[in-house]
């Protein structure tokens, strides 16, 4: 299946165009500047587009993109999103190159390399600056390699008709073959204690001023984090900087709490409430469930005290607890925890945490008692924004801790989360030799003196970000701030105040020293803080360039502003960049488009899991290649892929305006099953969340035909009247294949249908993951589906739609005839 140098291969054996990811860094005390470089080769015979989903830490500023194509090497600019992607399809249109870098999410981007010549190779370059984790006297250095698959639930709106699941979700394969190198450099050598990573092998190369730190081995699957720990002689202390930038003031201040003062150890509280929340989702299979228990445990037995209440809860798609409600802590209570933690395991199906947070900060507080809540996950869920919501809304109650454990958690939710809560979050690895010592390390935190909105003061008016940080006992934050008062300048040394117990404190004094340059630039600092503040109070949606909720207003400009000035990419912008040909001869001539599937997480690929996020993964197992696409778009598409119940063969773009160019699906093995899954799926896309008109993508899947391709099916349907043409053909499409397949309106006869075909053993994974659909949608008795059809019948009076010359209806009709007489 292989080809040498060729990279991962399709079925059709077309290498996958990314060969190589290189990784050179340097770590500067609290900070580190990246370079992610990635190699690409179209080694096909005719131009190709290469879209690459990959992850990035959550925090990271990315402040630079460069191109080297030949011998030329092109320095991205940023602009608008929406005219960012108006420059990259304008030239690939035009026959030029064309590069674009978008953000989905904090942690996950899209990048697009366009219209590589044939036997052509493009090198890529991003920049990103960020601080470290800082526990006392060690940094923690992250980088992610893949993107885990994410859980999105049913209840999650779509971004512009784009399921998230879709924006957030690459393919994915269990066998990549492009590989990871990697180079940092530590520097301050003489105060570095010790350097170890518990996630890879490395070796340490003493330099003049620094530890250059690599991998030991050539060939390093990306399917974990790359984790490094910098342990030093001595803690960290507070410290503060100012740059002058000619305009404008910057601070940043290192803020340390060591605080050993009388009044900072009083109690404003009678006695503390601790919840632990465990993920028992099936992504924390293996080694991560076992790290879950483990911490745990060590928890019951050391942390909590008797005069403590606390209660536990596994969650997954569903939950449970020990206890109906808080109890005391005592040997009985203590040994029925333990007995719980022992039976759980990672068997919850996905990762829902909204249901379960709601249930939790549904529970009264008892007064004069702290609540904690502990939360044990990877957060591999793509709802993030409505958990966020939900956290803001009862943070004056309920303080948020939370562990992320896993090969690959997903930082932004984790550390978010927390953040909007007032707390903390931390991270371990399932393989660390300490996983207990570091998990009570963390707890102590959590019970230590907390000082809350801590804030830069002084007569100079600042711009400080975050505006209210929090740091507990042992810990570190860094403040940014922004000022045009020039004062500050003459000043050695700023004050800092903060609120411990609901008492102002009268505050520290914070040395402060002039810096002319840095590697880590605090400009660059303060706007990505201040974008992320931007974001926060907004809470709106991330997207791609094809489906995003703008703001529609102030929000927005001022993203863009900010992103523009400081140079670094944010929601609403991209870097975008063109490669102008003078011998473009390919102009006009489709691109055939190569989606670069991700490496399936370390550990992932068996155990149950359910929901969409069972889909992602089982779709990356039966996956041993990339599918062929081609078109002269953009659009980072998914497609089916072959598993033991069923197969579904073929292409699904168009490749001439006839229709008898349609490759039409074929199932089997037993061709009844997939007809009661799709049965199902139609009725789920008629009643799902109310939407009586808008097509599931299982159901669109099934046919080979996804979202996007639809949108671009209905943008050349003509009408004689204003309306919505992509409602218009999914329902032709629907009423289509619902009277074909006499689809049961009633929720009686739907059951009897199912239960006839529980007799296939061999098909319990498709009942499963059709039975985890059908409960997330509100399914009635009645007549939907004739109502549908005269809405339709009416609308399609009204507007006259046509396609490719033939009615609308027309259309579908020949579309789904072909598809009967495949299936005959």
């Amino acid at each position: 299946m292989f080809e040498q140098n060729s990279g991962l291969l399709t079925t059709n054996r077309v290498a996958v165009p990314l060969t190589a990811v290189e990784v050179y860094g340097e770590i500067i005390g609290r900070g580190a500047r990246v370079k992610i470089i990635q190699r690409f080769k179209n080694s096909e015979p005719t131009a190709i587009e290469a879209v690459y989903k990959f992850p990035l830490p959550a925090d990271c500023s990315v402040c630079g993109f460069k191109v080297t194509t030949g011998d030329r090497v092109l320095e991205g600019e940023i602009e608008e999103r929406d005219r960012a992607f108006h420059i990259y399809d304008k030239a690939i249109s035009e026959g030029h190159g064309a590069f674009l870098l978008d953000e989905e999410k904090p942690n996950i981007f899209t990048l697009s390399v366009g219209n590589i010549p044939a036997g052509d190779s493009v090198t890529l370059a991003i920049l990103y600056v960020t601080m470290l984790d800082v526990n006392k006297d060690e940094v923690r250095f992250s980088l992610p390699t893949t993107i885990a698959p994410r859980y999105v639930p049913d209840y999650v709106e779509d971004v512009d008709g784009i399921p998230v699941d879709e924006l957030v979700n690459p393919p994915f394969t269990q066998q990549s073959t492009y590989s990871l190198s990697l180079s940092i450099n530590v520097y301050g050598k003489e105060d570095i204690l010790a350097i170890e990573s518990p996630s890879h092998k490395v070796s340490n190369n003493f330099n003049n001023d620094s530890i250059t730190v690599s991998l030991t081995s050539n060939a390093n699957v990306m399917d974990r984090d790359f984790v490094l720990n910098v342990k030093y002689k001595g803690d960290f202390t507070t410290r503060g900087f100012v740059y002058d930038d000619g305009n404008d003031r910057f601070i940043q201040v290192d803020f340390v709490n060591n605080i050993n003062e009388p009044e900072a150890t009083e109690r404003n509280y009678a006695s503390e409430e601790i919840i632990f929340l465990v993920d028992c989702s099936g992504s924390m299979q293996n080694a991560p469930i076992q790290a879950a228990k483990r911490i745990v445990k060590a928890a019951i037995l050391n942390t909590l005290k008797e005069e403590m209440l606390f209660n536990l809860y596994a969650f997954g798609s569903s939950y449970n607890n020990a206890f109906p409600l808080s109890v005391p802590y005592n040997r009985g209570n203590k040994d029925a925890a333990l007995d719980f933690v022992s039976k759980i395991d990672a068997n919850l199906g996905g990762t829902e945490i909204l249901p379960l947070l709601q249930h939790v900060f549904s529970i009264p507080v008892t007064p004069d008692i702290r609540r904690s809540i502990i939360m044990l996950t990877d957060g591999l869920t793509g709802n993030e924004e409505g958990i966020f919501q939900l956290i803001k809304s009862n943070s004056r109650k309920n303080q948020l801790f939370i562990v992320g454990i896993g090969y690959g958690s997903n930082d932004y939710l984790i550390k978010q989360a927390a953040s909007m809560s007032g707390a903390i979050a931390t991270f371990i690895s399932p393989d660390a030799a300490d996983i207990e010592a570091k998990a009570l390390g963390f707890f102590s935190k959590t019970q230590g003196v907390c000082i809350r909105d801590v804030e830069i003061t002084g007569r100079v008016d600042l711009d400080q970000v975050p505006v209210s940080p929090v740091v507990y006992e042992g810990g570190s934050i860094c403040i940014f701030a922004k000022t045009r008062d020039s004062e500050i300048l003459n000043r050695d040394a700023i004050h800092i105040t903060g609120t411990i117990n609901g008492k102002r404190h009268g505050g520290w004094t914070v040395p402060l020293r002039k810096v002319n340059g840095n590697a880590i630039p605090i400009p660059v600092l303060w706007a990505r803080e201040k974008i992320r503040e931007v974001e926060e109070n907004s809470l709106a949606t991330t997207g791609s360039r094809q489906g995003r909720r703008k703001d529609g207003n102030a929000v927005g400009d001022e993203l863009v502003r900010l992103s523009k000035k400081y140079g670094l990419i944010c929601r609403e912008t991209s870097y975008v960049t063109v490669e102008k040909r003078l011998d473009n001869n390919n102009r006009g001539e489709q691109i055939v488009l190569r989606k670069v599937p991700a490496q399936l997480l370390h550990g992932q690929g068996s155990g149950k899991v359910t929901g969409k996020k069972k889909m992602a993964v089982d779709s990356a197992i039966a996956c041993k290649a990339m599918p062929s696409e081609s078109d002269n778009s953009s659009y980072a598409l998914k497609r089916p892929h072959s598993s033991d119940a069923y197969s579904i063969s073929g292409g699904y773009r168009r490749s001439a305006d006839d229709i008898d160019d349609w490759y039409t699906p074929k199932l089997g093995p037993k061709p009844e099953l997939p007809v009661w899954v799709l049965k199902q799926a139609l009725v789920s896309s008629i009643f799902k969340r109310g939407k009586m008109f808008k097509i599931d993508p299982t159901i669109a899947a099934f046919f080979g035909l996804y979202i996007e391709e639809i949108k671009r099916l209905a943008n050349k349907i003509k009408t004689e009247k204003t309306t919505d043409t992509y409602i218009l053909l999914s329902t032709q499409l629907l009423i289509e294949l619902s009277l074909y397949y006499q689809v049961p309106v009633q929720r009686s006869k739907f059951d009897l249908e199912r239960d006839r075909y529980l007799k296939y053993p061999a098909n319990e994974n498709l009942i499963t993951m059709t039975s985890d659909l059908l409960s997330s949608y509100q399914l009635h008795d009645g007549d939907i589906i004739p109502k549908v059809i005269k809405w339709l019948r009416a609308e399609t009076v009204r507007c006259r739609p046509s396609l490719e010359g033939v009615t609308l209806r027309e259309w579908v009709s020949e579309y789904v005839k072909k598809l009967k007489e495949t299936n005959k």
